[in-house]
């Protein structure tokens, strides 16, 4: 197969068509879109090898060297560049950083870095991508990755990482790449949704994937302390919480004994919590599904990421093992459906609808383990906190296990709440868990009360 030649036109993804318009209408929407990790490099590392790494690996996914334009027609387009001389810049900051002691040290370098992760993307027909390699000390360095959501998701992320971590191995060893040699390209897979919406088994999937959402009409969300400004924000705190590891023992436990995931459990105390704190008994959430529903797609970086809604309404008169089992039953669709666009989704609903509602203000994410950090032969690699974060929605709740304990995390948009009213929603969410783990006979309804 010939190679696409720069400047290649493909269709842009049902995703990136909703995107797009708001980027180019808000640079703050755009910027809250910014996907970026760093790793703190140290021990003898070999620049040209890394820099060798991060050719090959923009050259092998079109999603390193995309960006969005319309066409004359005001269609969304994605436009493919050829792969760039030198994708990884070098900024030396060893002059900058002398004499400064420690503490001022590792100020300046995360003031440095976390800007330059924040800074906008022009979209003016460059890819959506850059890295950078900064220089910080003898056998000291960070590497960034920015690359904008637009184009790229969180697997992509752990995938980028593995795959320079192997590319650089190969380099310095002077051996092939375990790599496979022709991964499924982003821009291929636009083009398939496209083509696969419009066909009966779509459609069917999408009648069904869309059927929990008839007569809805506000989406819940933990209540404010202040009012939501006129023009959204985008700001974010985190906060990050770790269960004892007895409770987080006992909460795997409970998983097997019932016969669900630790993901479902979860999710119950978050349902048990919303319901608690809104007296409502309709909570909606959005979860953000890898869909990567065949192999060729695991190996593959792009924007395949979409979402789902989660929506129950269970009866104040069942009980928690109810919702246990409604829970586990509702994430298994979430797996299903994850193959529909959300565009497709929203767009299923204007007949009802004709202004569509805000779905979900709520996000839940659940992940086993942390993805490996990278790993560059003959030196040892560490995730370097970038400090600030962005909140695309009221809450996202993130929950994961790290040494065989739980850990939860609020990222919270701190316009709307304080980091104390945040602290009260953890502890409500810890009860809610321990109402699961005492007594699953127990009403829902009468749970929910005690976490009013």
């Amino acid at each position: 197969m010939r190679a696409p030649e720069d400047g290649t036109v493909y269709p842009a993804s049902p995703a990136q068509e909703r995107l797009y318009p708001p980027m180019l209408a808000d640079p703050e929407v755009s910027r809250a879109y910014n996907m970026s990790e760093a790793h703190r490099v140290t021990g003898p590392l070999d620049t040209r090898a890394l820099a060798a790494a991060f050719t090959a690996v923009t050259a092998r996914h079109h999603a390193l060297r995309t960006s969005l334009r319309r066409d004359a027609g005001g269609t969304v387009r994605q436009v493919l560049h050829s792969p760039g001389p030198r994708p990884l810049a070098h900024v030396d900051l060893t002059d900058d950083l002398a004499g400064l002691p420690d503490t001022g040290r590792e100020d300046a370098v995360r003031r440095r870095v976390a800007a330059d992760a924040e800074e906008l993307f022009p979209l003016d027909g460059t890819p959506l991508s850059r890295f950078t390699l900064y220089r910080l000390g003898e056998d000291d360095h960070l590497v960034l990755a920015v690359v904008h959501h637009s184009v790229f998701d969180g697997w992509s992320m752990g995938l980028l990482w593995r795959e320079v971590s192997e590319l650089y191995r190969a380099a310095v060893t002077g051996t092939p790449p375990a790599l496979p040699e022709s991964p499924l390209q982003f821009t291929e897979f636009a083009a398939e949704q496209h083509a696969w919406i419009g066909t009966p088994r779509a459609r069917k999937l999408l009648d069904r994937c869309r059927k929990g959402l008839t007569g809805f009409s506000h989406a819940v969300t933990f209540p404010y302390d202040n009012p939501a400004p006129e023009r959204k924000t985008f700001n974010g705190k985190r906060r990050v919480f770790t269960l004892p590891e007895d409770t987080s023992d006992a909460l795997s436990r409970l998983a097997r004994a019932e016969h669900v995931t630790l993901a479902a459990v979860s999710l119950s105390a978050l349902r048990l919590l919303l319901r608690g704190l809104t007296g409502s008994q309709d909570v909606t959430l959005g979860i953000p599904m890898a869909n990567r529903t065949r192999a060729s797609a695991f190996d593959a970086m792009g924007y395949f990421a979409n979402a789902y809604v989660l929506r129950a309404r269970p009866s104040d008169e069942g009980n928690l093992r109810e919702l246990l089992g409604l829970s586990a039953v509702d994430l298994a669709e979430a797996l299903t459906c994850q193959a529909v666009p959300f565009p497709a989704v929203l767009a299923s609903l204007e007949d009802e609808y004709p202004r569509p509602p805000r779905l979900f203000r709520v996000l839940f994410t659940f992940h086993n383990e942390p993805a490996p950090p990278l790993d560059l032969t003959g030196t040892r690699s560490t995730r370097h906190d970038l400090g600030g974060s962005v909140s695309t929605t009221d809450v996202t709740f993130h929950v994961g296990r790290r040494d065989d304990r739980m850990t939860y995390e609020f990222q919270y948009n701190p316009d709307l709440y304080r980091e104390a009213t945040v602290e009260h929603f953890a502890a409500g969410y810890e009860q809610a868990l321990r109402h699961l783990l005492d007594d699953l006979d127990r009403t829902i309804g009468e749970a929910a009360t005690a976490l009013g």
